[in-house]
């Protein structure tokens, strides 16, 4: 039986074969499905890093990075690996199978499905829920009433084609890689070969509502933060490297997105 993911919200269908696993890779990820295809339905909550997808014959379809929620379907055929080589990336997998009432396979017609930007982090707790209670095989009950809860959350959400994904990627990925550049919106506008009006609604679509001013401030705040937990740079390092004005203006900024005091091996 075939279905997409939005049918899932009228079907009457049940969850099987649960696993998880905390992904936590210090250098580098590279998984090569490109052959034989995947094996069962994926979630992947994306923690920390970036990672980068390809179709088999190596052309890159999009990207995932700090936040972002993937579906890819079972079989689909990819390649994947973090987006710089020997760069660390954290996350949250659940793996699943689809039946309907007559125990029949539902194959989703989906090879993938990017949610992008969960800025508060409301499905970073739901996704941990569910992770935990499959690990400690709690009762199945729970678990499934869990999953169809953040499920539910995710496909009455907006999602973000494939084909968006990819016209957004040459802006996408210059703000990632070089949040300390102050560069307009025409500049990136241009990068994507669209018009300004039609890029800022693209990418506003994209990124929850986010303008490319605020996703890069996202970027940057969440590098000073990996910086300051894994380099010995000091806030007067990192200011200068993302491009903040001083440390001091770093230091309010951060305090004021997480509510946290931002601190480095030199404090």
């Amino acid at each position: 039986m075939k279905a997409t993911l939005n049918d899932l919200l009228n079907y009457d269908y049940t969850i099987t074969d649960f696993t998880s696993a905390r992904i936590n890779e210090k250098h580098s990820s590279y998984n090569d499905y490109s052959m034989k295809g995947r094996y069962k339905n994926l979630l992947l909550y994306l923690i920390n890093g970036a990672m980068d997808y390809f179709s088999p014959n190596g052309e890159k379809i999009f990207s995932v990075a700090t936040g972002d929620i993937l579906f890819i379907a079972d079989k689909s055929n990819y390649i994947s690996a973090t987006t710089t080589k020997n760069a660390a990336m954290s996350g949250i997998v659940v793996c699943f199978n689809l039946k309907n009432c007559t125990n029949e396979l539902i194959e989703i017609t989906n090879s993938f499905c990017l949610f992008a930007g969960d800025h508060e982090k409301i499905l970073h707790k739901k996704f941990s829920t569910l992770s935990a209670k499959i690990l400690e095989n709690q009762c199945l009950l729970s678990i499934k009433s869990t999953f169809f809860d953040l499920l539910y959350s995710l496909l009455t959400n907006k999602k973000i084609s494939q084909a968006q994904a990819k016209e957004l990627l040459p802006a996408l990925e210059f703000i990632e890689l070089h949040p300390e550049k102050s560069v307009s919106i025409k500049e990136l506008a241009k990068m994507c070969q669209m018009s300004e009006s039609s890029f800022s609604h693209k990418f506003t679509k994209y990124t929850n509502g986010m303008t490319p001013i605020r996703f890069r401030n996202r970027i940057r705040i969440m590098k000073a933060e990996e910086m300051a937990n894994d380099t010995n740079l000091s806030v007067e390092e990192i200011a200068e490297m993302l491009g903040f004005y001083d440390a001091s203006y770093l230091c309010r900024y951060y305090k004021q997105c997480t509510g946290k005091t931002l601190k480095t091996a030199k404090n």
